[in-house]
């Protein structure tokens, strides 16, 4: 289980550390209040937004810690907001800001897509103040794994592979290519795989991981395969230690479409 030290005050003080600032994103003004009220007794500094669109330039404004989003908005869902946070600090490269979902979405299959899509954690409505401590932790915790405008250490065997595949088209073409099929076969493969395990499935999600794995290190991707490889082995250890294998590993697909598409591709 991952050791987490929050920057939130909580039952374990920490007074050298600033709590964290908290924007909490939902239509429903009254949900975002019991959210923000619960923060607060976290000794989190909260505050609230029911404009989808204005969420984004809040949650890009250089004082934000953590997002907490709805995934059932109007105009603007929780996932597109969540496509334009990660957007926009690609186009300004700046670090990325960690995102949970409090949602009344709670199927499996809504929890599963949430964590592959890059949410670092997935939280039921009404969300209980020790679910909202943990995500919190964990979401802090991992800040660093989690900065997806960095390149991947694999920067060099990206690029070799993406070398030796140009000699059959276009370098714009394979880059583009490359790019497109690690974001979507990585996304599909974790939830794929978080769905088995929701489901008790624990071999065929085992099995799934192994496959990420597998074309990770078919495009030179070893730090990808190696946390794809945790990410199996996790399966046996619990929900909380395969959905923080599950975060890292999207965390660090992403950090390869930035890698292809900003520095291999130049």
């Amino acid at each position: 289980m991952l050791s987490v030290s929050l920057r939130c005050r909580g039952a374990h003080p920490m007074p050298t550390m600033p709590p964290a600032h908290i924007v909490v994103v939902d239509d429903d003004a009254a949900s975002a209040a019991a959210t923000a009220k619960l923060l607060a007794r976290l000794g989190c500094n909260a505050r609230t937004c029911d404009d989808p669109a204005q969420a984004v330039a809040v949650a890009l404004d250089g004082s934000i810690d953590l997002v907490c989003l709805d995934l059932g908005m109007p105009t603007l869902d929780g996932f597109e907001v969540l496509l334009l946070i990660r957007s926009h600090e690609q186009t300004r490269r700046v670090p990325s800001v960690p995102v949970i979902t409090i949602t009344g979405r709670v199927a499996a299959a809504d929890k599963a897509r949430a964590l592959a899509s890059g949410f670092a954690s997935h939280l039921d409505k009404p969300v209980r103040l020790d679910a909202l401590k943990h995500a919190i932790g964990r979401a802090l915790t991992l800040r660093d794994p989690l900065h997806r405008t960095r390149y991947s250490v694999d920067s060099a065997a990206l690029r070799a592979r993406v070398d030796g595949l140009c000699a059959d088209g276009e370098r714009l073409g394979v880059v583009a290519g490359l790019a497109a099929a690690v974001e979507q076969q990585g996304e599909s493969m974790l939830h794929e795989a978080l769905l088995a395990a929701y489901d008790g499935q624990t071999a065929e999600a085992v099995a799934t991981a192994a496959r990420l794995a597998t074309f990770a290190g078919s495009i030179g991707a070893r730090q990808l395969a190696a946390l794809a490889h945790a990410f199996g082995d996790a399966m046996t250890q619990g929900a909380q230690a395969y959905e923080t294998a599950a975060v890292l590993a999207r965390a660090e697909i992403d950090r390869i479409v930035f890698t292809l598409r900003e520095q291999v591709l130049g």
